[in-house]
């Protein structure tokens, strides 16, 4: 997969894409094509190009909260809210995850296998 590059300013409202580019080098000279901002800084961010092919209709967007420890599933549902492939831990103990999947168990399986990888990499930590 290719990586696109967007150079973006701005906070919330203000908040906008500037230019997209191929390489992170033409990212870069951009930013440095401009004078210091006195409000708000030029940033990039990274983008996978077609990051998954959804083009077969088979799979839909599922959230998935299941019990850190156990596996236990707490929450498992059709989402309308893409916050990118996002995993992490809540407040309440859970593991969570955003994926596509071609059904809940097949959900399940994505997101139980994404909590014992995140535990592993806990564990790994000093």
């Amino acid at each position: 997969m290719a990586t696109i590059y967007a150079v973006s300013s701005g906070e919330y409202s203000d908040y906008g894409i500037e230019a997209i580019f191929s390489s992170l080098a033409l990212a870069e000279a951009w930013i440095a094509s401009f004078p210091i901002r006195a409000y708000g800084e030029r940033r990039i961010e990274e983008y996978e190009l077609d990051p998954l092919d959804l083009s077969d209709g088979s799979r839909r967007h599922w959230f998935v909260r299941l019990q850190r420890e156990t596996g236990a599933v707490k929450e498992c549902n059709q989402d309308d809210y893409w916050s990118g492939e996002s995993t992490g831990m809540d407040v309440k103990d859970g593991f969570y995850t955003h994926c596509f999947a071609t059904d809940e168990k097949h959900a399940i399986k994505i997101a139980n296998e994404r909590r014992i990888q995140w535990m592993a990499k806990e564990a790994q930590k000093p």
